[in-house]
């Protein structure tokens, strides 16, 4: 396991050698999307929460039904 843990961050280690960031371009992008082209964190807490109230519907809707 270690080993391949070793192998993952030397490969990781050359991909960061490598890379060229731009920060203009950063700084565009995230003023022209407001912020939403990193909003994944928020979407996944939210699809939490908003998969319970789906669920507690239809689990009312079924009982309704009945």
């Amino acid at each position: 396991m270690c080993l391949v843990f070793s192998a993952a961050i030397k490969m990781m280690s050359q991909v960061m050698d490598q890379m060229i960031v731009h920060e203009d371009n950063i700084k565009r992008n995230l003023n022209m999307t407001h912020g939403l082209i990193v909003s994944e964190r928020v979407m996944l807490d939210l699809a939490r929460y908003v998969g319970s109230c789906v669920q507690m519907v239809d689990d009312v809707e079924k009982k309704w039904r009945k």
